[in-house]
């Protein structure tokens, strides 16, 4: 009796255990309705974006659009003289009242689909500098995926991509190209305080379990 109470323990709280919760899907922009819009994709969470802005001399960003399928941004300046301005593409994603984002990762595609400065982006989120990726004179389309799981669960988060440039092949400098972004996906859960709200174990677990506590009662009167 002691033996087949410890197994069906065991089976239990590994079943119990292994429900893990799977990342949902917070944001999906594939841009596909024809607008950089992200508030209307349908998203769990609401969505505001995307947003093109100029920080520094307030020169530099050409366009920000919609064109076949993707996000196009175009920026193109040349002043050695004065600070370069920075193409800001920013959006933002807010959780459910009452609740928490709880991120893992965030992902998209991009390429530079213009002239060679435009070297790389910066990636923030909530003013917190995440990773420097490169789009350097890449033409095809490649996929930066960013690790967001060491940010503690927030109700809103503000993403910012910063365009960043390098000096060009003849000793000019200044911010000049233009980068196509596609597949926008963010990934995480919606949480109650610290408490996932999808984290519910299966029914199957919750019969073991409960097999398991009987067990454990039997024992314990057995021993008595």
């Amino acid at each position: 009796m002691k033996q087949f109470v410890t197994l069906v323990l065991a089976g239990a709280a590994t079943l119990f255990f292994s429900a893990t919760v799977q990342a949902a899907v917070l944001l999906d922009g594939t841009f596909s309705d024809g607008d950089i819009d992200l508030s209307n994709d349908g998203n769990p969470v609401q969505v505001d974006g995307l947003n093109c802005v100029e920080r520094g001399n307030g020169q530099g960003l050409r366009r920000c659009r919609h064109r076949n399928g993707q996000a196009q941004i175009r920026v193109s300046r040349n002043n050695p003289v004065q600070p370069d301005p920075r193409a800001v593409v920013s959006f933002q994603v807010t959780a459910d009242l009452g609740m928490l984002l709880d991120l893992e990762t965030l992902s998209f595609r991009h390429r530079n689909n213009g002239i060679a400065r435009l070297a790389a982006f910066d990636l923030y989120l909530n003013g917190t500098f995440i990773r420097r990726d490169d789009v350097g004179v890449n033409k095809n389309w490649v996929t930066s995926n960013f690790d967001l799981t060491g940010f503690a669960p927030m109700t809103t988060a503000n993403f910012e991509i910063w365009m960043i440039d390098v000096d060009g092949p003849n000793g000019n400098t200044g911010l000049d190209g233009q980068m196509m972004m596609d597949d926008l996906r963010l990934e995480g859960n919606q949480v109650v305080g610290r408490v996932l709200t999808q984290d519910v174990p299966e029914p199957a677990p919750l019969v073991l379990l409960g097999f398991g506590l009987l067990g454990l009662g039997v024992l314990r009167h057995r021993f008595r």
